[in-house]
């Protein structure tokens, strides 16, 4: 156990104490079970604070309290139990690097060079890098998971959907929490937030703070573990309201993280395939100049999902910052002006023994540094006696970021077949303007209608130095390229409430995701690549039933998807590979998510969801990726099932017990369909908890509860004659406290 971990266990040990103490006390009244009514969920997907019911938009959203009963520790977690979503770890930028994908649509490429198709934003602040982005749930309000293209009121890059994060503001009342966990793997978590009031009424802060340290689940054969947590945050925000028409939020936020990546395993080993055959036949002839193994063959298979034979080097850091100021004015009833300015800064660095094994055929490792700035001022409104709904804005960004590269492809025949391994140095300048309205008009009680429109200017200076790593030669000479695009994003909506409890609409809407530049260039020369677009056609509704003790909503969608950004692989006649990006393709897209929450008796809660895929390329011009295939990160099959039933206790509080089920069917890991990394996922957790009248809960859980094996990324190289899948964690169980004060 590390110093981290003997903290977290003694603040634990001290909170179990208050728990067991407080038990001897008796109270007068339980603490009710489940209201059978549902509760009203708040949403911001319009950019406005209201009810989920009433938005015309696909919206998965999770609650502070979902995210606490739901056993979600991260954004892996949200995508695992969202209908049509995907958010994994990327396969080579670490566990902090999100992948996500919503109905098909995402990024699996981390580098600076391309841009994600779905937007990360906290607190109306765009991430704009995939380093990072797979965050640990901390002091957060909610979670939301916007479906298709919002390229009108958030942006560029979110072509695929946006997950919106909204954290919790301080308050006007003295109070706060500490929530701890210990568990399997010595995994100790610990997170907390403190609410202080400074001056009464106009004047507050709030500090949160968490700590995440867990032993490693896996092992590669120089003994080190992989799959280990250790990552820290801390956010302090300074609330300010002068008047009952200006509030203001100062924040902050740091974070670090020092582990190492997840579990990695061959799927398969092929020796004669021509790099690998090329390898063993000159290791034979000329060991001398191997530093590896000589050879390269079955003996080298994993042994199981959470061991491997690899001997390189496994690393996956990230130290992040950034603050900005949130100025909300309401200049009179009917209009409010909004302010947003950002600034944030991060330096990652991964590494990998890409192969597993003791040869020595792809290992890699990438330094990050990049830092954005952005300013947003948005006015909203309501104009013609209620009737019209609008907001409007304009947007700054600008980002700096600079990657150095250095790959090692079987770096021991670069005396035989030259030297195939790099070394990197890029740069990327993105600046962009967007000018962007959407209004609502209410013709009648029943019937609305929605159009906005986003103008968007973008500008990119790519910098680049791309030379062998050994021999030094340049594989492209230094120098810098310039592009600029400027997208219309519009979107159309009509919306139909029959009555108070159901709402109809239908809406056309376009994405776009950024292009970009070939930085992973070497014989395919100097490329740039344009931005990717999408129609979206979508149908949905929203409903409640039997006075509010069942919602129900669903929505269709029909995507043309053009231009798209495809990450090809090939091998080259010397003996290496090479990685290029291009608008290869293009896909039309269907399908539907269907979700439910239920409360039929008093004390009971039903959850379930279902979402249908439908997301194959059509046309390709690249022979690696024909139409037919499936694109990648999108099982046609996503359901999510829950079950909750909490009972009172007399002189006490209450119990809950709590069960969920997530489910993704085949998962392809790359755009060529590789049935060999490929695989489905599942998972089954369970919770129950003891609730006291004076705030603290104590729980046990267990995640993973039938300890699948669930493959969350993979990289296939048969040229080179291995295959590598990516493993999720094992079960996992452990106890939580929570106090609030």
């Amino acid at each position: 156990m590390n110093k981290h971990s003997y903290t977290a266990l003694a603040t634990i040990l001290g909170l179990t104490g208050i728990v067991l103490g407080d038990m001897n006390s008796a109270y007068a009244e339980p603490v009710a079970a489940a209201s059978v009514a549902l509760e009203e969920v708040v949403v911001s997907a319009r950019r406005k604070e209201e009810n989920l019911q009433k938005v015309p938009v696909s919206v998965v959203a999770f609650t502070e309290k979902d995210l606490r009963k739901n056993l979600i520790s991260n954004l892996q977690d949200v995508g695992a139990q969202s209908a049509n979503v995907m958010i994994m770890p990327s396969s080579n930028a670490g566990a902090s690097a999100a992948s996500i994908y919503i109905r098909g649509i995402g990024q699996f490429d981390e580098i600076v060079t391309t841009d994600p198709g779905v937007g990360v934003y906290i607190d109306g602040v765009y991430f704009a890098r995939t380093t990072g982005a797979l965050l640990n749930i901390g002091d957060f309000q909610r979670v939301e998971v916007l479906r298709g293209p919002q390229g009108t009121l958030f942006g560029k890059n979110t072509i695929g959907g946006a997950v919106n994060i909204t954290t919790k503001k301080p308050g006007h009342e003295l109070g706060g929490y500490i929530d701890a966990s210990y568990g399997r793997f010595d995994r100790i978590d610990v997170k907390g937030a403190f609410n202080m009031p400074i001056i009464a009424d106009t004047l507050s802060a709030r500090v949160s703070a968490s700590s995440v340290n867990a032993d490693g689940f896996a092992r590669q054969a120089n003994g080190v573990d992989t799959g280990n947590k250790d990552t820290q945050g801390i956010r302090g925000q300074l609330r300010w309201t002068p008047s009952a028409n200006v509030d203001v939020v100062l924040s902050a936020d740091k974070s670090r993280i020092d582990e190492r990546l997840e579990p990695r395993s061959t799927s398969y080993i092929d020796p004669t395939a021509p790099i690998a055959a090329a390898f063993n036949f000159l290791g034979s002839m000329f060991p001398e100049f191997f530093e590896g193994a000589p050879d390269f063959g079955p003996q080298y298979f994993s042994p199981s999902p959470y061991s491997n034979y690899a001997t390189g080097e496994n690393t996956n850091k990230l130290d992040a910052w950034g603050t900005s100021l949130h100025v909300t004015w309401q200049l009179n009833e009917d209009i409010t002006l909004t302010s947003i300015t950002s600034y944030r800064s991060q330096e990652s660095r991964s590494a990998l023994d890409g192969d597993a094994t003791p040869a020595i055929f792809i290992q890699f490792n990438e330094d990050i540094d990049q830092n954005q700035f952005s300013h947003e001022a948005q006015v909203k409104g309501v104009s013609f006696d209620g009737k019209l709904d609008w907001v409007t804005g304009v947007i700054y960004f600008h980002e700096d970021a600079d990657m150095v590269t250095d790959s090692f492809q079987v770096p021991d025949l670069r005396f035989f077949i030259g030297d195939t391994s790099r070394h990197d140095i890029q740069g990327i300048k993105n600046n962009s303007i967007g000018l962007f309205a959407e209004g609502t008009y209410h013709m009648t009680d029943q019937f609305s209608a929605t159009l906005g429109l986003r103008y968007t200017y973008e500008k990119k200076k790519w910098t680049h130095d791309l030379r062998q790593q050994y021999f030094g030669a340049s594989l492209i000479p230094p120098g810098t390229e310039t592009e600029s695009w400027n997208p219309v994003t519009p979107k159309v909506g009509l919306q139909y409430r029959p009555t108070e409890d159901v709402m109809t609409y239908v809406s056309l809407s376009r994405g776009f995701r950024s292009g970009g530049f070939n930085g992973r260039a070497n014989t395919a020369g100097v490329q740039s690549f344009d931005p990717e677009f999408v129609w979206t056609y979508e149908a949905g509704f929203k409903s409640q039933w039997f006075d509010n003790t069942l919602r129900l909503n669903g929505a269709a969608f029909y995507n043309d998807y053009r231009d798209l950004q495809i990450l090809v692989v090939t091998a080259t006649p010397e003996g290496g590979f090479e990685i290029f990006t291009r608008n290869a393709a293009k896909a039309k897209t269907q399908g539907f998510e269907l979700e439910m929450l239920a409360a039929p008796v008093e004390g009971l809660e039903l959850s379930g969801s279902v979402g249908y895929l439908d997301a194959k390329i059509k046309k390709s011009e690249s022979p690696a990726i024909p139409a037919g295939n499936r694109l990648q990160m999108s099982p046609k099959w996503s359901v999510n099932l829950g079950a909750q039933y909490t009972v009172p206790i007399e002189s006490f509080g209450n119990a809950s017990f709590r069960v969920d089920w997530a489910h993704k069917s085949k998962i392809y890991y790359n755009a060529e369909n590789s049935d060999a990394i490929a695989d489905d996922f599942s998972s089954l957790n369970a919770r129950i908890s003891f609730l006291s009248e004076k705030g603290w809960e104590l729980a046990g859980f267990v995640t993973n509860l039938t300890n699948a094996h669930n493959a969350v990324g993979g990289f296939d190289a048969p040229a080179f004659g291995f295959g590598i899948q990516q493993w999720g964690r094992p079960r996992e169980y452990g106890v939580s406290v929570r106090v609030e004060f």
